[in-house]
């Protein structure tokens, strides 16, 4: 059995019993990266359709079932699971991924579901109007699910450009690789179809605004405007169009920050298992 090392958190980078392979096209990167991230049983016409979705359905079906024997005859024979219905990883293939074992030593992730966590642990210690200050401070608690998903296919179009167009670097372009997008744009998607739409805003407006950046740095002038007024859109809607309601916002986040560190410190004071160090 093959040993696999999978890099996603960077630039694509896979390697076979400690030597370096090269997928020869980027879906073939995104199929392995979305297969390793998402190990449960896919149907064909699923991964055909995320992958393959702006070709007719006969094209995309073809794509996928010429991609996958390419990546069975780099990576081993053994790394999948493939059917006339389902496809998915081997859970006894030898595949290491560094994301997820970023995810397993943090144990609980701390940026996409940050707002999910954090309600949680509100409400777990009684104090889940805190959590609804945190919604209004932010300014998604009057967010409906609609609006979000409006800004989910913005992001992910804005998401798409920058990959194109990317040079120059800006904070967190890292993650602007077609590979990274499963976990940027169908990671999202997950949190709506939960019903956490309000908290997923976090990590949409997040990407949205990096994915931005970059299109601002190096799109042609005539895409930029499009994508600004997304933005422009997007903060308009939060409330933080002007200085003097960002000015408001701060002094309100001050208030709320102090309620937030009373209650750590009465967490700690109460839970002896919690340590020092």
């Amino acid at each position: 059995m093959a040993s696999v090392r999978l890099y996603l958190l960077g630039p694509f980078r896979v390697e076979r019993d400690s030597q370096p392979v090269r997928l020869p096209t980027r879906k073939l990167e995104s199929l392995l990266a979305y297969l390793a991230l998402h190990p449960e049983p896919h149907t064909r016409e699923k991964l055909a359709t995320l992958l393959w979705g702006d070709t007719p359905d006969a094209q995309a079906r073809a794509s996928l079932r010429n991609a996958l024997p390419t990546l069975r005859r780099t990576l081993g024979d053994d790394l999948l699971l493939v059917d006339r219905e389902a496809v998915q990883l081997n859970p006894q293939s030898a595949l290491w991924v560094d994301a997820l074992v970023a995810v397993a030593n943090l144990k609980l992730p701390t940026h996409r579901r940050c707002l999910i966590l954090t309600r949680q642990l509100l409400e777990g210690h009684g104090r889940a109007e805190l959590h609804d200050e945190l919604l209004r401070l932010l300014g998604y608690h009057h967010l409906t699910r609609e609006q979000v998903e409006r800004y989910l296919q913005a992001g992910a179009e804005a998401f798409d450009r920058a990959v194109q167009v990317a040079r120059t670097p800006v904070q967190f372009g890292f993650k602007l690789c077609a590979h990274v997008r499963p976990y940027i744009i169908d990671a999202a998607q997950e949190m709506v179809d939960a019903g956490h739409h309000r908290e997923a805003m976090f990590w949409i407006g997040g990407f949205l605004v990096i994915a931005n950046g970059a299109i601002q740095a190096d799109a042609p002038p005539a895409d930029r405007p499009y994508f600004q007024a997304t933005v422009d859109g997007l903060l308009a809607d939060l409330g933080l169009d002007t200085l003097q309601a960002v000015a408001v916002r701060v002094a309100r986040a001050r208030v709320i920050a102090e309620a937030v560190f009373k209650l750590a410190d009465e967490m700690v004071t109460n839970t002896p298992d919690i340590v020092d160090g």
